[in-house]
């Protein structure tokens, strides 16, 4: 099979496809900065947070109550009444929001838990663009049993849930809906003092009826964190910046019953607001106990995988670092290269500095870490450098540098300038974005072709979405504080996706989405030969009003060897070209029930025979104060050169005194290393900023599978307080 030519042929016809089945009401197209809120100056004492909305304050701001469904209908009238009340001091600015509800019993509330999923909960989140750039800004949201979730919104199309900020928040159901009360301390976001307008938007989910409200641009091709699309909130005169200084120790007491050894430590952070826009942070001797473990992974392929980052530090300003549009592969900086082992064990940071923030037009980040010694690595400084100017009203151009290799002895350097195009103004409601980017490496134990360029090219919509990705990547490129997944190869990849939405039936069985598309991969060597190449044949997703889903795929994929490839122990595929065609269908009900099952069967054939892949899961919550979740994968080969399994099991428990005192644990089991790991994690957040953690993780290992002999492994218990010092 021609993969090439199949991709472009079901692209086209697909794009060819107009079908509307429904045409939902006209939403209102109000200029986003014509949706303005005045903030009022609180008068007297501040309000309590307890999520009442009883304090004599709120009775001097006007409420905003015009919000339109963003879902099901775009532009329809709520079935449920909001109001938004605004206040602010000196130190704070103060959110009330009123959820009224027509049936206070049907209010799901099971996330109390700080940074705990909210996706099952009723919920209002808030949006700020504290200096009106149209690009970046801060996410906080609070559930009806209030849990807090706040996040990094950058360029308007990244949201990074890691960070973590100091504010307040507090929410109670009552015989009328359920009210929400919230303060952001003005130390908590950098912000233009000499401005008093910022970009604000706030949305409501009604959970059991599937429901979003938004106030500004509620607009279906539109997401909350769209920061173009905001409305403005003016009015916020004097507040107060402070010194701009955070000082952050933190001590930890660590033991391991590998050496029965107990060690004491001591580090932390110093954050300096330079200028409202420019921040410095020094680490020193950074700790990451704290930091969740990530999920083990089966990988049946030659390349490596990627794994997110989740450390503080590393998260605050991490959008300035975002290059090109790249999301994985060929990215010039992936910070978790720092501080990890390529055996993936945790390297102690001695001391860093981080140099992030806005100089007029230009977003600036500079980083520079001192890593200990890792393996046979001697101790590195590891420096990068970005600097991104604004261009037009969204998008922006720039260059990136690293310098230093936490994996060998080699010296390393990197030269990448990137062009990021979008335009959410001229294309209806529609998002286009571009990027254009040109990387370079330099090694002292490489010579030859050692850059990388390419682009990607997508128009964002609720109606039809498309994204066109092209990449050459040299075969000495070698981005040694960056991520790459194949090297001497070029990479093309597109798909599109059709959308039909179905209004006027309020079964919650009665469809709502149905989604249709395609899409395509390959990469070949540097002289177009394909290496790699897979066809996702069209694809379709059906969604009902309740959130329950069901999809079904058919993937055609063709794979060349060029050496010998191991793929399980003993079982090596020689070289050649192979053909897969394989079948797959996924089903989930909706997480606003109590109990959420899902589970995905894909099979076909695979190499020299054939593979199955199973996965089942549920996640129950009885209540907010418990959660619990399963999963199971199943991976079952059968080819000419052996036959091998893989398995991998999760279990959480989570369980949450209040939202301040929780509880998580996270069970991992998988047979290729035959070991069970446990992360038992204990946090009590005393107060915003000041948190005590009580971590465990524990290796067991397995002999036979799960239910043969088991022998305890490693253990460490470490104890960890952390705290936040304003200036």
């Amino acid at each position: 099979m021609d993969l090439r030519h199949a991709s472009v042929r079901l692209l086209l016809a697909l794009t060819a496809s107009s079908v509307v089945c429904a045409s939902p009401e006209d939403a209102p197209r109000t200029p986003p900065g014509a949706y303005l809120a005045v903030a009022a100056p609180v008068t007297g004492d501040a309000p309590t947070i307890d999520g009442r909305l009883d304090d004599v304050a709120w009775e001097a701001s006007i409420p905003i109550d015009d919000f339109r469904q963003q879902t099901p209908v775009e532009g329809a009238a709520p079935s449920q009444r909001t109001e938004v009340r605004i206040l602010y001091d000196a130190d704070a600015v103060y959110f009330g929001v009123r959820c009224f509800d027509d049936d206070p019993t049907g209010v799901i509330a099971t996330q109390m838990q700080r940074d705990g999923g909210q996706g099952a909960d009723d919920r209002v989140t808030i949006v700020l663009d504290t200096f009106l750039d149209r690009r970046n800004g801060y996410l906080f949201s609070l559930t009806a049993a209030g849990g807090k979730q706040d996040a990094l919104i950058e360029s308007s199309d990244r949201t990074r849930y890691e960070w973590d900020g100091i504010w307040y928040g507090s929410a109670k159901i009552d015989e009328g809906g359920w009210s929400a009360e919230i303060a952001i301390p003005t130390k908590t976001v950098a912000f233009d003092p000499a401005s008093s307008v910022w970009g604000f938007n706030v949305q409501r989910v009604i959970r059991r009826e599937n429901e979003v409200v938004r106030w500004a641009t509620p607009l279906q091709a539109r997401g909350l964190t769209s920061m173009s699309d905001a409305g403005r909130l003016e009015g916020l005169e004097d507040l107060n910046v402070g010194l701009g200084v955070d000082v952050k120790p933190y001590f930890t007491i660590e033991h391991r019953d590998e050496d029965d050894s107990t060690a004491f430590d001591a580090g932390g952070d110093v954050t300096w607001r330079i200028t409202p826009d420019l921040t410095l942070t020094v680490t020193y001797n950074t700790d990451f106990a704290e930091t969740e473990v990530d999920d083990r992974r089966i990988n049946l392929t030659r390349f490596p995988l990627f794994f997110p980052e989740k450390r503080d530090f590393f998260l605050q300003d991490a959008g300035i670092f975002n290059f090109g549009g790249i999301r994985q592969s060929p990215l010039p900086f992936f910070s978790r290269r720092i501080g990890i082992a390529p055996n993936g064990e945790p390297v102690d940071i001695e001391i860093g500095a981080k140099l992030t923030g806005r100089v007029k037009d230009f977003n600036v980040g500079l980083l520079s870490v001192l890593m200990d010694d890792a393996e046979s690595v001697e101790s590195k400084l590891l420096s990068v450098g970005r600097v991104q100017a604004n261009v037009g009203e969204e998008s922006t151009a720039g260059v990136i540098v690293t310098n230093g290799n936490p994996g060998g002895d080699a010296e390393n350097t990197l030269v990448g300038v990137d062009f990021n195009f979008r335009d959410s103004r001229n294309f209806g409601d529609d998002v286009l974005t571009a990027d254009l980017w040109a990387q370079v490496t330099d090694s002292s134990d490489r010579s030859g072709d050692s850059s990388t360029f390419g682009g990607r090219a997508g128009l964002s919509s609720d109606d039809i979405s498309w994204s066109l990705f092209w990449a050459h990547i040299g075969p000495e490129y070698n981005p040694a504080l960056g991520f790459v997944s194949r090297q001497g190869v070029r990479e093309w990849n597109g798909n599109i996706r059709k959308r039909w939405r179905f209004t006027g039936d309020d079964d919650p069985m009665a469809i709502r989405t149905v989604d249709l598309s395609v899409g395509g991969s390959m990469f070949t060597d540097l002289s177009n030969e394909l290496i790699t190449g897979t066809l996702t044949l069209p694809s379709l997703s059906i969604t009902n009003n309740a959130g329950d889903s069901v999809s079904f795929r058919h993937l055609v994929r063709e794979e060349r060897l060029t050496s010998p490839f191991e793929i399980a122990d003993g079982v090596i595929l020689g070289e050649g070209t192979y053909g897969f065609n394989r079948f797959g269908m996924g089903v989930s009900t909706s997480s606003g029930r109590p109990i959420r099952v899902y589970g995905d069967l894909e099979g076909g054939s695979f190499y020299t025979g054939d593979r199955v892949r199973s996965e089942l899961g549920a996640e129950w919550r009885p209540s907010a104060s418990v959660f619990v979740g399963v999963s199971y994968v199943h991976d079952d080969v059968d080819l000419e050169e052996g036959e091998f399994e893989r398995d991998i099991g999760r279990l959480r428990l989570n369980i949450s005194f209040s939202p301040d005192v929780s509880w998580n644990n996270f069970v991992q089991y998988d047979n290729v290393s035959d070991s069970i790991g446990v992360n038992s994690r204990l946090r009590w957040i005393v107060s915003p900023g000041q948190e005590v953690f009580l971590v465990l993780n524990q290796s067991v290992n397995v002999d036979d599978g799960l239910l043969g002999a088991y022998e305890t492994g490693e253990t460490d218990l470490t104890f960890k307080v952390g705290m936040t010092i304003r200036f």
